[in-house]
């Protein structure tokens, strides 16, 4: 089979059709099995369960069914906590359902007793979610990091932002600019206020004397910076050829946007951008700024995933937990989703470096480091990166000669999580022990103020461990009778073989996303 045939045949199966998804968000829905039917449960250890009876006891699920563990397969009967589960997904199989409307799939995340005291959800799915004004954005996962200023909290970053799920747990670094001294303390919120599950390992703060005419910024390794005199480039041309440099030259919230020219089977699904800058001196090291916004492209895999996956969908992210083969191609699109940057050295394009994807809520900058030919009065950088995960504001390349700021460490002097509980012990350590979010919980932290030295300021960086698993609440788009003929076993093997390759995966999923953002939010 040819590879365009292979292309055509999945847009084929993965687009139109119908498997509609209900939300789970009252106690007295898992009080019925007959009514519910069988349900999956992922816990906290990448236990899954498939449990046929089942009924509620204060803050225990007395179940019994199946569990799947590594190797293990094997019958269960006994009891499940709340506060261990981290997924359960209902599944409706009726004749009619199954012919005209797919498999009726419902997911919801418990891992709290609390959030079944009765009265349903601590918040419910159909809520608005609160975004902070002018974030620009919304959607997509991450929790939010809060700075006190002295007057109130200002929304300043978003943590560990691609950690979706425990086999992608890593530490995540935000500078906090207005991070202000209050009675030699500073405070700092990480909250949920999202449709998802946070789970918090470990936090630290940073702190950097920098010069007063210097603004410092972080590069992918969370290495600090210290930027003079930032200059903006002299010329911007896109992949469709288009003249940007307006849209690219001043940091202003005018974005560049892909015009989703490259979204379709044939391209490698990437947008491009050329970049001219001047180097008076002929420097041969320079700065490159990024200031940036990512799309709410990742929501519509995610919601492309449920659907196509139906009653699979549970079993695929136990998978992407415990399979060593699909924990590294989930990495690998962590990667592949970042910003990529080159510089052209008179005969080819050379890595400069790379940016995460890091944020959908709030605008970030990062910087890249890189060398050039000494001597060029001009240095051309070509940036490239993932169709429509980017929106971007500006580049500007500081050509002083630095060296990285070092960094100084801010004592934690209390950690207050959700329910007044003193969440230190758990947030002092990197290990196996978390601080678990809800909507809209959040966690307050306090550090000991850093005194700058003689002449400088002090800038903060918190530094933040964990993961996150996102509440599938949304209607996910229908799939078609024939992927409904694709058998439920398949449907894991199958995207295993074609998740590594981004024109295989993507094509339908971006005609999804065109028919998405051409309709008003």
């Amino acid at each position: 089979m040819t590879r365009r045939i292979q292309q055509i045949m999945l847009v084929i199966i993965l687009v139109g059709g119908c498997a509609s998804r209900e939300s789970i968000t009252r106690r007295s829905q898992l009080a019925d099995p007959l009514e519910l039917g069988p349900i999956q449960v992922l816990t906290k250890d990448t236990t899954l369960y498939e449990l046929t009876m089942y009924r509620l006891a204060d803050s225990v699920l007395i179940c019994s069914g199946d569990l799947k563990k590594g190797n293990r397969n094997e019958k269960f009967s006994g009891t499940l906590n709340l506060t261990d589960i981290v997924f359960i997904q209902a599944q409706h199989t009726g004749f009619f359902q199954s012919i005209g409307a797919g498999l009726m799939v419902g997911a919801f995340v418990v891992t709290a007793a609390s959030s079944f005291d009765g009265s349903g959800l601590t918040v419910k799915p159909t809520e608005a979610f609160h975004f902070p004004a002018g974030a620009g954005g919304g959607g997509g996962s991450c929790p939010y990091v809060y700075s006190w200023d002295g007057n109130h909290f200002v929304f300043e970053a978003e943590a560990f932002g691609v950690a979706l799920g425990k086999s992608q747990e890593y530490m995540s670094s935000s500078l906090l600019p207005s991070l202000k001294e209050d009675s030699l303390k500073l405070k700092v919120r990480i909250a949920n206020e999202r449709p998802e599950t946070h789970y918090i390992n470990y936090v630290t703060m940073d702190a950097y004397d920098c010069d007063l005419t210097a603004t410092p910024y972080l590069d992918r390794q969370n290495i600090a910076w210290p930027v003079y005199k930032p200059e903006a480039p002299i010329a911007a041309v896109d992949h469709s050829g288009r003249n940007v440099l307006n849209d690219l030259k001043s940091k202003d919230g005018t974005y560049w946007e892909s015009d989703l020219a490259q979204a379709t089977v044939d391209s490698d699904l990437e947008d491009m951008i050329d970049l001219t800058f001047v180097n008076h001196s002929g420097k041969k090291e320079g700065t490159l700024v990024v200031d940036a916004i990512n799309t709410r492209f990742i929501n519509a895999i995610m919601n492309y995933l449920s659907g196509f996956l139906g009653d699979q969908y549970l079993p695929f992210m136990y998978a992407t937990e415990t399979d060593s083969e699909l924990v590294r191609v989930v990495r690998t699109w962590m990667d592949e989703s970042s910003l990529k940057a080159y510089v052209w050295n008179g005969q080819e394009w050379k890595v400069m470096g790379s940016i995460l994807a890091e944020a959908n809520a709030v605008p970030f900058s990062r910087v890249v480091r890189f060398r050039t030919l000494e001597g060029n009065d001009t240095v051309r950088i070509r940036i490239k990166a993932l169709t429509d995960v980017w929106k971007l504001d500006a580049f500007h390349v500081d050509w002083t000669t630095v060296n990285p700021l070092k960094a100084k460490p801010a004592r934690l002097t209390s950690a207050i999580g959700p329910d007044g509980r003193d969440a230190m012990p758990v947030l002092s350590l990197s290990d196996m022990n978390y601080v678990m979010l809800l909507p809209p919980q959040h966690v307050d932290l306090c550090f000991e103020a850093v005194q700058p030295a003689p002449g400088k300021r002090v800038m903060y960086a918190l530094n933040a461990q964990g993961y996150l698993y996102e509440w599938m609440t949304e209607r996910s788009r229908s799939v078609s009778a024939m992927s409904l003929a694709i058998p439920a076993q398949m449907k894991i093997p199958y995207l295993r073989k074609i998740l590594p390759d981004k024109n295989l995966f993507l094509p339908p999923i971006y005609a999804e996303w065109k028919e998405q953002k051409s309709k008003p939010w």
